[in-house]
């Protein structure tokens, strides 16, 4: 029966798959700078720009997508507000959204344009099944992420807003799939130390 906690419960619903999505960019992150110094697989840029500038662009706009969407949900607890608290909090969650198909984007063009022939040594087919972990989280994301736009741009009380089975089928379970991908964790099939030569062992030397 609190207004606080349950405007407290909207927000952090709304604004939790950023956290998602920053582990998303930090493990494109490590494998990009990992595959960009293994001679085994890369001899040259597999991202248009350093992986350490994609990470830092991605997250920051992570951040301020955040920002925007968490002003504009303290926006609409004001009743005069309302209308232009939605319109940030979507523009906020459409940036987002653009954003995050700019990674994906980055993250094909590395895979498929750039390093072609992954699979083709043992280390490459491992890569790859991270990248298709990634791939699978992603697309939960991207569900989560057209839906939440199709919700706010619909206006307050539409009847997707007001819909359990939608929010239940494209918000909650999405995000628990998304989230449950990572079981299978990254370090488990290839190392994710970051490495000036590649990936590596435990021990420090460089797979065979």
């Amino acid at each position: 029966m609190s207004m606080g906690l349950f405007i407290a419960g909207d927000v952090f619903i709304l604004v939790a798959p950023v956290a998602y999505l920053a582990f998303n960019y930090l493990v494109f992150g490590r494998i990009s700078h990992n595959l960009k110094n293994d001679s085994r697989i890369s001899k040259g840029s597999v991202t248009i720009a350093s992986p350490r500038t994609i990470k830092h662009i991605f997250v920051w706009s992570d951040i301020t997508t955040f920002l925007a969407q968490f002003a504009g949900q303290l926006m609409e607890i004001s009743s005069d507000q309302r209308s232009n608290g939605n319109k940030l909090t979507l523009a906020g969650m459409i940036a987002q959204l653009i954003s995050y198909l700019c990674f994906i984007a980055i993250v094909t063009d590395c895979r498929f344009r750039r390093v072609p022939n992954l699979r083709s040594t043992a280390v490459g087919r491992n890569i790859d099944k991270v990248l298709i972990l990634l791939a699978t989280s992603s697309f939960f994301i991207l569900v989560r992420l057209v839906y939440r736009v199709i919700e706010l741009s619909g206006g307050e009380g539409n009847s997707v807003q007001k819909s359990e089975a939608c929010f239940f089928v494209f918000d909650a379970a999405p995000m628990l799939l998304a989230i449950s991908v990572w079981l299978i964790w990254p370090s488990r099939t290839i190392s994710m130390k970051k490495s000036n030569t590649g990936f590596q062992i435990e021990d420090g030397k460089t797979e065979s």
